[in-house]
């Protein structure tokens, strides 16, 4: 096992604790944990053509596709996609990153090194990740694991063939990297918060002016989340309008919209 191996296995362990967080769907989420672990420690040791791992790629997303439309398993309200494509699509590209912990690669001083490939799988399954309209302690979780993934992405490229930064060779450049690296994430971080922080807002300035042209008008619904004062923005900038109407072949004697139960201090 190299350092390379097992900052692959953290990472992918990283992908396993967000899913399986945001989505409340553990099982295809351990199941690729466990198949990385297995790896790990005792690899299969495969030796696959570039033909046969497209053909095993084609056909585990042949079977994850079957198994969103069978069991879509998504217990959310909130997904922005909300047909739970994201989900499905996450689960894939991590079980992908846990089968590469039981190749051989031919042509390498290592053969069980891992791809460099590894953190641009993780960064898809993050952006997919991201389908899920974070509220209160999701946010700070998903800016935690984003800053994680950061940090293991460039400690994974450092220890893989190719990309080897020694200290000893290169001290001034190691220390200048870190320092970038720890001023990049703080930015990442605190850009993050502030979408976060002021994201109706922002809402209000850059979407609000596009609302009527790609507002459907064929039907009417509800949303997964109500923020406060959302309301009170679109009576005051919209008072002369008619929220909704409803027909009906008799008088309606109660009418009633959603309801909401979790609150996290800003959105319902």
């Amino acid at each position: 096992m190299t350092a390379q191996r097992w900052t692959g296995f953290t990472l992918v362990a990283l992908q396993v604790a967000l899913l399986s967080f945001v989505f409340r769907d553990m099982l295809v989420p351990l199941l690729a944990g466990g198949v990385a672990l297995a790896g790990l420690i005792r690899p299969l040791r495969l030796k696959l053509t570039l033909e046969r791992r497209v053909v095993y790629g084609l056909v585990l997303a042949v079977a994850m596709a079957v198994k969103w439309r069978l069991l879509p398993g998504v217990p959310r309200d909130n997904l922005i996609l909300g047909n739970g494509l994201g989900v499905g699509l996450a689960q894939y590209l991590l079980l992908l990153q846990a089968s590469l912990f039981h190749l051989e690669f031919e042509g390498r001083k290592v053969l069980l090194a891992l791809p460099k490939t590894l953190p641009a799988y993780a960064a898809a399954v993050l952006a997919c990740a991201g389908d899920v309209t974070a509220r209160g302690t999701e946010i700070n979780v998903y800016q935690f694991a984003a800053l994680a993934f950061l940090l293991l992405s460039v400690l994974y490229l450092s220890l893989s063939e190719g990309y080897s930064l020694s200290p000893r060779r290169f001290p001034a450049r190691t220390v200048v990297g870190t320092l970038l690296l720890l001023i990049v994430s703080g930015i990442a971080w605190g850009s993050a918060w502030f979408l976060g922080e002021y994201r109706q807002r922002i809402d209000e300035l850059v979407l609000a002016p596009f609302a009527d042209a790609f507002a459907p008008t064929q039907s009417v619904g509800f949303s997964g989340s109500a923020r406060l004062g959302s309301i009170a923005h679109t009576k005051s900038s919209e008072e002369d309008k008619a929220a909704l109407r409803v027909v009906a072949a008799t008088e309606p004697g109660y009418l009633r919209g959603r309801a909401f139960t979790d609150f996290d201090g800003r959105e319902w």
